[in-house]
Order: C-alpha cells, then structure tokens, then sequence
C-alpha cells in the first residue's frame, strides 16, 4: 500500500513533467508571434503566397476525390475550409507596387468567383450534388488559376 508520501511524491513529479513538456510549447507560441509581426522581405512573402497555394490546390484535389467517392461530408466540410482559404487568401498583400494594379483588377475577379461559390451551398442530404459539385469544382479551378497568375506576377516582379 503506497504511504501518502510516495502518493505526493508521484503527483509532484507529474505535475513537473507536464510543465516541463508545456515550456517548449510556449517558448514556440512566442516566436511564431514575434515573426508574424516582423515585415516578411518580398522573397519570403513569395514563398509563403505559393505554400498557400499549393495548400489550397491539394485541398481542392481531395475535395475532387472525394466527389469522386460519393463522399459529401467530405465535400461539404472541405468546400467550408477552402470558402475560409479564399476569403483570407483575398486579403494578401503583395510588396511591390508593379504589380499592385494588375492584382486590384484579379482581387475583383477572385472576390466575385468568391461571391459564386458563397451561392452554391451544398450538404449531405442534397439529391442534386452532382451539378453542384461541378461548378463548385470550375469556380475552385477559376480561383487557382487566378491566384497562380498572381504568384508569378509576384515572382516576376521579384525577379525569381
């Protein structure tokens, strides 16, 4: 029968570890912050424009296969994430005033495939999800290629 000693002993040790394991973590959360404040150089805002993009063309890609397995909760919860990537992929800055027109007339071009897409819901109990998942998919494929053409005005204007 463990004494109370030896029962207080192994609460403090676990108490230990787990703020030990939690410091790590903590240390990260403010170095992630300090470097979200820091201005990012055009080059490395380049790189971060084109990991968003090739996040959002592998999530469109597994939205397709799941159309492709007659998943629709798959569908209706990928179409909600990659609705949340367009409006914050909307509001992107670029560095370089060459670019800015070009990207204000894109900007108006993405926020109305955006608008699109926002008026064709759909949902698990939906009958008609085949056409719907069709023009979800073209307006997905119309908001890539626009947001690729911003990316290599980007890296254009950068010289890369």
């Amino acid at each position: 029968m463990p004494t109370q000693l030896s029962v207080f002993m192994k609460k403090q040790t676990i108490a230990c570890l787990i703020f030990l394991s939690t410091i790590a973590n903590l240390s990260f959360g403010q170095q992630t912050t300090e470097l979200e404040k820091r201005a990012l150089s055009p080059s490395q805002l380049f790189i971060k424009h084109q990991g968003q993009y090739e996040a959002f063309k592998s999530l469109v890609i597994r939205f397709e296969v799941a159309w492709q397995e007659a998943d629709a909760q798959s569908m209706v919860d990928l179409k909600e994430v990659l609705g949340k990537m367009v409006a914050e992929y909307n509001g992107l800055s670029y560095p370089t005033a060459e670019i800015e027109g070009k990207l204000l007339e894109r900007a108006a071009q993405k926020a109305q495939v955006f608008a699109e897409l926002k008026k064709l819901p759909i949902s698990t109990d939906d009958t008609a999800l085949g056409p719907k998942v069709e023009q979800i998919l073209e307006r997905f494929n119309q908001y890539m290629r626009l947001f690729e053409t911003d990316i290599l005005e980007h890296q254009k204007a950068i010289g890369l």
